[in-house]
């Protein structure tokens, strides 16, 4: 955000290609900050997947998908709770494992039973 002044927003098509696009789109994003692409694979996934080679195009995914923001540098740090991405499914058996933008990551599971219920 510092760098570019916005918050990274990949958007995914609707095309035979889309998942992969989009999993190469978000790898290429966030790249030149560090996380490569073995960074977006959970290790649970990929040993249900029996371990693909992960340097095959053809086996190029992310196991965490990203909840969308507006443009505005702010947003993230305006809500410091807010999903920033999720696990694919639920491999740990506490529903998806979510991430945060604080950097923080708790299971679907723990966040809902921590919600607030809704005011009547």
């Amino acid at each position: 955000m510092q760098q570019y002044g916005s918050w990274p927003q990949i958007s995914m098509e609707d095309s035979d290609s889309a998942e992969q696009d989009y999993a190469n789109a978000w790898i290429a994003a966030l790249a030149p900050f560090g996380p490569t692409q073995k960074t977006w694979i959970c290790p649970t996934i990929q040993e249900l997947l029996r371990n693909p080679d992960l340097s095959k195009p053809e086996n190029v995914r992310v196991d965490y998908f990203a909840t969308t923001f507006d443009d505005k540098p702010t947003t993230p740090h305006q809500w410091p709770k807010q999903p920033w991405f999720a696990e694919t499914g639920d491999v740990h058996g506490n529903g998806n494992l979510i991430i945060f933008t604080d950097g923080s990551i708790s299971d679907l599971k723990t966040v809902a039973g921590n919600a607030s219920p809704a005011p009547h």
